[in-house]
C-alpha cells in the first residue's frame, strides 16, 4: 500500500513513528497519525489541513492526546507496530482515494480514513477540540477532490519485473524509499541500544 502514498503521506507515517517514540509508546495509534498530520501541516504547509483546520494548533492536539493517552514511562525497543485501528485508517485511506478517483493516497485521504472511525482516539481528540466531524469530512472531501498533489517520487508508467511479477518504476522507488527510512530508524535504534549496553559494562 505504501507505494501508493505521496511523499507527504509517507512523511506522515514516519512522523507518526516519531510521535509514538516521543511519548514512550510501544504502538502507533490513530492519535499518533493525527499528531503527524498536524506536524506535517506545520512543517510543510499541507494545503488540505491548512484550509480545513487552520485554527487548531499542534500543541493543543498534543495536550489533548496526553490527557486521553498518558505518556509511557520508558522508551520502546525495536519495531513499533500499528494498532488495529491505525491499520484500519490506512486501509480506509485507500478506499477514500479510490472513491475520489485519485491514483495516490495523500494526507487528505489519511484524514478521511481517520474520520471514518468514530470510536478512535483521534476522532475523540478532535471532538474534544470542538471540531464538527461531519463538517470536517465534507470540507476535506472537497479539498482533496480539488487539490492535485504531485504523485509519489519517481512515478513513471514504465514497468519492470520484481520477484517474478511486474511492478511500476514508481512502486519500486516507493518501496526503496520506505525501506531506506525503516533502515534509518532501525540504525538509530541500534545505536541507542548499543550506547546503553556500553554504559552498562
Amino acid at each position: 500500500m505504501f507505494e501508493r502514498f505521496t511523499d507527504s503521506a509517507r512523511r506522515i507515517v514516519v512522523l507518526a513513528q516519531e510521535e509514538s517514540r516521543g511519548q514512550n509508546h510501544d504502538w502507533i495509534g490513530t492519535e499518533h497519525l493525527l499528531l503527524a498530520l498536524f506536524h506535517n501541516r506545520d512543517e510543510s504547509g499541507d494545503p488540505v489541513l491548512t484550509e480545513a483546520l487552520p485554527a487548531i494548533r499542534l500543541d493543543e492536539v498534543r495536550a489533548q492526546v496526553g490527557r486521553i493517552v498518558p505518556a509511557g514511562s520508558s522508551a520502546p525497543y525495536g519495531h513499533i507496530p500499528f494498532t488495529l485501528r491505525a491499520k484500519k485508517v490506512l486501509e480506509q485511506s485507500l478506499r477514500e482515494a479510490t472513491r475520489l478517483r485519485c491514483g495516490y493516497i495523500a494526507p487528505g485521504h489519511l484524514l478521511l480514513g481517520m474520520l471514518s472511525l468514530p470510536d478512535s482516539v483521534s476522532v475523540r481528540v478532535l471532538v474534544e477540540l470542538n471540531v464538527d466531524i461531519a463538517e470536517l469530512r465534507k470540507r476535506v472531501t472537497e479539498l482533496s477532490t480539488n487539490w492535485d498533489e504531485p504523485p509519489p517520487t519517481g512515478h513513471s508508467s514504465a514497468r519492470m519485473t520484481l520477484s517474478g511479477g511486474f511492478v511500476s518504476r514508481s512502486e519500486l522507488g516507493a518501496r526503496v524509499d520506505y525501506l531506506e527510512e525503516q533502515v534509518r530508524l532501525l540504525t538509530d535504534e541500534v545505536r541507542t541500544l548499543r550506547g546503553r549496553l556500553d554504559k552498562g559494562r
